[in-house]
């Protein structure tokens, strides 16, 4: 005679879930995972709670994620176009989502650039979301380019910012068929100025001319 199966037996679907949950929390980027049947996010790993603040319950579904923390509207009608399509539907195929940029603003009111990308899971009804914090990177690329297009004393366009934005006004005009102007500032006398009282002078001057 079979006897009756313990009622304390946790099914093999929550153990494996649990499992997953385990392994996707000790993993360096930030996780979550939403039903593909109606959008509701279901769990969100560690390093996304550290990283953006938010926990479970913050935002139900992916639409309210996708609207309330992405705070370019490019990135919202990229994300958009990325994973409505597969909810909702019953014969979505498993699904690579491309790696993207989207700016995320934080619970603390920060906003951090983040790689975004995913997977279609339609075996467990998941649409898989993976961010990369890349904000750091960015900051540093940033300034660089800064360094590359300004004058180090005055913090006006270097040469080469001057030789960018004429192009760009050049190409715009041409494209436009309107005309443009380009204006030259010479200041007086600068040499003297600068032979007479000194070149801390002169660097002086030059910074009080740039900032007006």
């Amino acid at each position: 005679m079979n006897e009756p199966a313990p009622t304390n037996v946790i099914p093999f679907e929550q153990r494996l879930e649990k499992r997953l949950q385990s392994v996707l929390d000790a993993m360096p980027v930030a996780v979550s995972w939403a039903r593909l049947s109606d959008q509701r996010i279901m769990f969100v790993n560690e390093k996304f709670r550290q990283g953006f603040g938010y926990v479970l319950g913050d935002h139900a579904t992916v639409q309210d994620w996708i609207e309330n923390t992405y705070i370019n509207p490019e990135h919202v009608k990229r994300a958009a176009e990325m994973w409505y399509p597969h909810f909702g539907v019953t014969d979505v195929d498993l699904v690579e989502i491309d790696q993207v940029e989207v700016d995320v603003m934080c619970k603390d009111g920060t906003v951090k650039t983040t790689l975004l990308s995913g997977m279609i899971l339609p075996d467990l009804g998941w649409a898989l979301a993976i961010f990369t914090d890349i904000t750091e990177r960015k900051q540093a690329e940033a300034r660089v380019e800064k360094m590359a297009l300004e004058d180090p004393l005055t913090g006006l366009g270097n040469r080469r910012a001057y030789a960018d934005t004429l192009h760009a006004a050049m190409s715009r005009a041409d494209r436009t068929k309107t005309s443009m102007a380009l204006l030259l500032v010479d200041l007086d006398k600068f040499k003297e100025h600068n032979d007479s009282l000194g070149h801390d002078a002169g660097d002086r001057l030059l910074v009080a001319v740039a900032e007006r």
